[in-house]
């Protein structure tokens, strides 16, 4: 009390006490130690100051953990498209669970000693998550040696579509990893699976019931052995170019498309070549009532107030004289009178 006294009549503060020799302020990242250097575009709220032996100034590189190794990586592969593959991958679940989501400010810590718990709640200062990210599931897929596809997720399993060149034998490269969301670079091991883009499942449609044209679009499509085709006499005009049946009966299974491009299909559906010969001549009242085929087609009369006892004297389809038709082709018909 007496120094004090006696430095107040001196003056009004104390003078500050210089930095010894040997000590030099440095910058780190907070709540790590050994101390680390902060890094570039670190968020200023990571990092502090302080003064240190010169000594002992050196900063470590700021890392995180290892991650994790990848135990194994199972791919599956499925196609509703000739030209795309749909790829799963299902990687093993990540060891530690919390290492996949952002780290709480807030850090709770237990000392159990014997039957008492001693339990705390206090500000946590640092989390690698907060700077690398939490560790996400990654794909990397490559076709025929091509650019990798790589996605991220926080699931196990990623699905991802590939397009693939036409013809459907190219050979796909899987691989599955982990890595840190906002650090990529630094990954697990890395787990590789090659699959033939000709090993995909895919489902057959349903056709029967369904359009001719549909059918042989998708045959198209997936460049597959051109199908017989059998028509067989309709009994309705609803029915014109629908299928019957389709032979083999695969409808709705899932197949290998290597297997799928064995199969040659044979296809019955409605469908007939109508002569217009047995109409030449005769009246319109005879087309109308007595034409067997009559009710297939959507007629035009020309003159369209002709009597009934007019005759036919031609039938015209866009403008063309025929003497016989599709129906699938066109139904729509035009019968010139006399």
């Amino acid at each position: 009390r007496m120094l004090l006294n006696h430095q107040e009549k001196l003056a009004s503060s104390f003078p500050a006490i210089p930095r010894p020799a040997g000590i030099t302020e440095i910058n780190h990242v907070l709540g790590v130690y050994p101390y680390a250097a902060p890094i570039n575009g670190m968020n200023p709220s990571l990092i502090t100051s302080g003064l240190i032996k010169k000594e002992f100034a050196s900063l470590n590189s700021l890392s995180p953990p290892a991650l994790s190794n990848l135990a194994d990586v199972n791919v599956t592969m499925s196609s509703a498209n000739p030209n795309v593959r749909t790829i799963s991958t299902t990687l093993t679940s990540y060891p530690i669970p919390e290492d996949l989501v952002m780290a709480s400010t807030t850090l709770q810590m237990e000392l159990i000693n014997g039957t008492d718990i001693i339990r705390a709640t206090g500000k946590r200062l640092y989390h690698h998550s907060w700077i690398y990210g939490p560790v996400r599931y990654f794909s990397s897929i490559s076709v025929n040696g091509g650019t990798p596809k790589v996605t991220m997720s926080d699931q196990n399993v990623i699905t991802v579509d590939v397009e693939i060149p036409a013809g459907g034998e190219s050979t796909l490269n899987v691989c599955g990893f982990y890595a840190f969301e906002s650090a990529t670079d630094i990954r697990s091991n890395q787990i590789c699976k090659t699959v033939n883009a000709g090993d995909a499942n895919i489902t057959v449609p349903k056709f029967t019931g369904g359009l001719l044209a549909t059918f042989t679009n998708w045959i198209t499509s997936y460049n597959l052995k051109t199908p017989v085709l059998k028509m067989i006499d309709p009994l309705l005009k609803s029915q014109i170019g629908i299928i019957n049946e389709l032979k083999p009966a695969v409808e709705g299974e899932s197949m290998k498309f290597s297997d799928l491009k064995k199969i040659t299909f044979e296809t019955t559906y409605y469908d007939k070549n109508v002569s217009f010969e047995s109409i030449i001549g005769q009246s319109k009242l005879f087309v109308q009532t007595l034409w067997p085929d009559y009710r297939f087609f959507n007629v035009t009369f020309e003159p369209a107030d002709a009597a009934n006892i007019a005759t036919v004297s031609e039938v015209v389809v866009n403008g063309i004289v025929v003497t016989s038709q599709r129906l699938s082709a066109n139904n729509n018909i035009t019968i010139r009178l006399q």
